[in-house]
């Protein structure tokens, strides 16, 4: 997709660059030239069709002018491309390990700082074990006093290091991470006065997909718990891989507007943004249940915004049974429960009792991926 569209804009721009003259500057004659812009002009318009539909609205002209006004959304579409693609790789760091984010890393730092003295620091770094790491240097970690750099500056470059060999799949560099944030957050534990800066610590965990547990206190006087940090996913079923084909999906049913809705969501999340991300995965679902209704049951779309309600009502049966049939409304009893379920949860404020809103927002990005990709395969592309 993307090589086909740099392909034409190359093409445009040639023909922009050697206007006034009977060949461009490689030796191909212009009549060459606009040929392949013609047999090119097919491909680009259906990428660019599926793609986002707005890309071509109001688009007729024929020609080099029409060429040269193509081109201008073509470099659209590119846009629309980087984007998606940063956004999976903010999702992707790394196909075997899902590592902590630099967000997440900047809380580690910001909280750490607070009760560790510079030597606390140094020892924290070298018990993790990152310092075993390849490329890091434990010389590094040698006292300098009060002379040497700011609390702050000894944790950030190795974790960033760490954090960038774990992103290319290196799972010991991952588990360093882990174990520093373990220590940083045992040692928060032990101070009233930090609290606050481990709830910050403990959300943008979850918002990675990790979870602090605690172990029962000991028989010491003490009473001493132990902590781990865990994930929440199980390590073999990323919802990242569910993500990408809900997109893909939803683009090729031409669904652009439910699809924006959903990118904007992931992007919220990942942000660690969570009532924006809770807000977009309710619009997306709404407009995904809406057009549903409309494709397959004869909803007649009112134009106004609010239909989820009125739609969802034509995609279940109330009051019935199992075994649902493919294209045809659902049972509540076989699916048709669980979407209106969800639909509930998703229009309910704030987090659930005993959810964080980042527990909450990871929650609804699994229920609303997952309820989505289901109504999809029940709700087949017509054909």
């Amino acid at each position: 997709m993307r090589e086909k569209l740099e392909a034409f804009r190359a093409l445009t721009t040639e023909a922009d660059a050697s206007y006034g003259s009977n060949f461009t500057r490689d030796g191909r004659s212009r009549s060459e030239l606009y040929a392949e812009l013609n047999r090119a002009e097919p491909t680009v318009r259906t990428i660019l069709e599926r793609l986002d539909g707005r890309l071509l609205e109001g688009f007729r002209s024929r020609g080099m002018s029409g060429y040269v006004a193509m081109t201008e959304r073509v470099e659209q579409a590119l846009g629309m491309l980087d984007d998606r693609d940063e956004v999976a790789a903010n999702l992707h760091r790394g196909t075997a390990v899902n590592t902590l984010s630099i967000r997440t890393l900047g809380a580690l730092v910001a909280a750490a700082i607070k009760p560790l003295s510079k030597e606390g620091l140094r020892t924290l770094l070298m018990a993790s074990g990152l310092y075993d790491l390849d490329g890091f240097d434990p010389a590094d970690l040698a006292l300098q006093g009060s002379s040497g750099p700011p609390r702050g500056d000894i944790l950030r470059p190795p974790l960033l290091a760490a954090h960038a060999q774990a992103a290319d799949g290196d799972r010991n560099a991952h588990n360093a991470l882990l174990e520093v944030a373990r220590r940083a957050v045992d040692t928060l534990s032990r101070y009233p006065q930090y609290q606050d800066d481990l709830r910050a610590l403990r959300e943008a965990l979850l918002s990675d997909g990790y979870e602090i547990r605690w172990s029962e206190p000991n028989l010491m006087p003490d009473r001493t718990q132990e902590c781990e940090i865990v994930p929440i996913d199980p390590d073999g079923t990323p919802v990242t891989a569910e993500i990408t084909a809900l997109e893909a999906e939803l683009n090729s049913r031409g669904y652009t507007e439910t699809r924006e809705h959903y990118r904007l969501a992931v992007k919220h999340f990942t942000e660690q943004d969570h009532p924006s991300a809770n807000g977009q995965l309710r619009n997306m679902v709404e407009s995904l249940v809406t057009h549903l209704a409309i494709d397959h049951t004869g909803y007649i779309d009112t134009g106004k915004a609010g239909q989820g309600g009125r739609a969802i009502k034509h995609l279940y049966t109330p009051g019935g049974l199992a075994p649902a049939e493919v294209g045809k409304p659902l049972p509540e009893k076989d699916g048709g429960g669980m979407l209106k379920g969800i639909w509930d949860i998703l229009h309910s404020n704030g987090p659930h009792p005993g959810l964080s809103n980042a527990d909450e927002a990871r929650i609804r990005m699994q229920l609303c991926t997952a309820l989505a990709r289901f109504l999809l395969k029940q709700f087949p592309a017509r054909s």
